[in-house]
């Protein structure tokens, strides 16, 4: 789905919206599609603040992607 022209910016932009409202969910979801853009940085930084509102999926890939050699 995220294929479809159009569709990645959509959601990128939802998510970051919802992250600065606070969504340790949508933060987490940000930081998976930035690390598919090859944005580690972002979503490094995305993962955290996902992991310090509580996500535990965004503590997970924090934590994947910090072991990562």
């Amino acid at each position: 789905m995220l294929q479809r022209p159009g569709v990645e910016e959509t959601a990128l932009a939802k998510f970051r919206e919802d992250d600065e409202r606070g969504d340790a969910g949508a933060a987490n979801d940000l930081g998976v599609l930035l690390g598919r853009r090859g944005d580690e940085a972002g979503a490094l930084a995305a993962y955290r603040r996902a992991d310090e509102r509580g996500d535990a999926r965004g503590a997970q890939n924090l934590g994947n992607l910090l072991w990562r050699p």
